[in-house]
């Protein structure tokens, strides 16, 4: 008798001890962790840069709620912005959107996740599922420009980026990105009141200055390429290109030494440039001669 009430409270024991295992693990446990708890924790990995744990703790939040947008909205962002895994991203931001058709920042993000991933078609359609929402969501329209001049859509994206220059005028980069949009329309003057701007906002941008230079090459306007693509190398010493760019410049104005040192320079620098191929240049006459 005796023995058979201890198998009886090993079974009991048992049937406890299991029991006890399933509450303390089940998510309706009161001592289970939240998943608020699980995105908090996720959190504070991102901001230590440990962000395969705060992916891992967001997945385990997603576990607990599959329909927290929050949560797929904060696991995509770690997935597009530093992970750089731009197909889970979307994933993600898709599924926020599912649950909640009105999330406006999973639609821009999942347009600039597209945009990195080089579907800019799909992109601008997200950019514009914000701006409708959204009329003066600045940054929806500078992607949309962005993704406009990856298509080769100038006339879309200039207007995208005289809009946001309209609401924040000291910003260099908008400028920069319309001057390049009105270079590839062969608008030079305009490209280099652009990029002059930008130039203004920011001395040291280098980018501007080379592609002003390059305007220049274009008007043409020789000195004023020459004297841009100087201050390139003053930052950067090693640009082969721009040596190159500048030779041409200077075979333009007639200064033939300056030329073949830059073209000697590029070549060293194993740009392929050939000296010969300044000859091939037709230079506007010489002053005081006839044309």
């Amino acid at each position: 008798m005796k023995e058979g009430n201890m198998k009886i409270n090993k079974i009991i024991f048992a049937a406890i001890f299991l029991i006890s295992i399933f509450y303390l693990t089940s998510p309706y446990s009161l001592y289970a962790e939240s998943a608020e708890e699980y995105l908090d924790r996720g959190d504070e990995y991102v901001l230590q840069r440990n962000y395969s744990q705060a992916i891992s703790e967001y997945s385990k939040a997603i576990e607990i709620n599959t329909n927290d947008e929050n949560a797929y909205f904060k696991r995509g962002n770690v997935y597009l912005l530093d992970v750089k895994d731009y197909s889970q991203a979307i994933a993600d931001y898709t599924k926020a959107i599912e649950i909640n058709p009105y999330f406006t920042m999973a639609y821009f993000e999942r347009g600039k996740a597209y945009y990195e991933q080089g579907n800019y078609s799909q992109a601008i359609t997200d950019f514009i599922k914000v701006i409708e929402r959204y009329d003066n969501f600045a940054d929806a329209y500078y992607y949309r420009g962005l993704a406009y001049c990856r298509l080769h859509d100038y006339s879309q994206a200039i207007p995208d980026f005289t809009k946001v220059i309209e609401w924040n005028p000291r910003y260099e980069e908008y400028y920069y990105q319309r001057g390049m949009a009105y270079y590839e329309q062969g608008n030079y003057s305009q490209a280099i009141a652009d990029f002059t701007k930008a130039i203004q906002l920011n001395p040291k941008d280098a980018q501007a200055y080379r592609e002003r230079g390059l305007a220049y090459m274009e008007v043409p306007d020789y000195y004023g390429a020459i004297f841009d693509f100087s201050r390139v190398l003053e930052w950067n010493p090693k640009d082969a290109e721009i040596y190159y760019r500048r030779a041409r410049a200077y075979y333009m104005t007639r200064d033939d030494e300056s030329a073949m040192q830059d073209m000697h320079k590029a070549e060293e620098l194993g740009y392929p440039a050939n000296p010969e191929d300044l000859k091939g240049l037709k230079r506007p006459p010489a002053a005081g001669k006839k044309k």
